[in-house]
């Protein structure tokens, strides 16, 4: 790969990160009332995190607190 096509792969990559995470950030604002300044860095975390291979962390997140979840609403002895 040349420095140019570096760059512009770069400049791609970058460009639909900051299009994603403005998008969704809005979105959450309008269905959530969440202020978009807010999520501005979760929202780039977790479309940064997929795009680099961070998806079995979060699998492995969201599966121990599904297990919490379902202990703290199980029957009550």
């Amino acid at each position: 790969m040349t420095r140019s096509a570096g760059f512009w792969l770069m400049l791609r990559c970058t460009l639909t990160a900051v299009a994603l995470t403005s998008a969704l950030s809005l979105l959450l604002q309008s269905r959530w009332q969440i202020p978009a300044n807010e999520t501005l860095a979760p929202v780039a975390f977790a479309i940064g995190a997929l795009g680099n291979g961070w998806r079995p962390v979060f699998e492995a997140i969201g599966s121990a607190l599904q297990a919490v979840l379902s202990k703290a609403g199980g029957p009550k002895p």
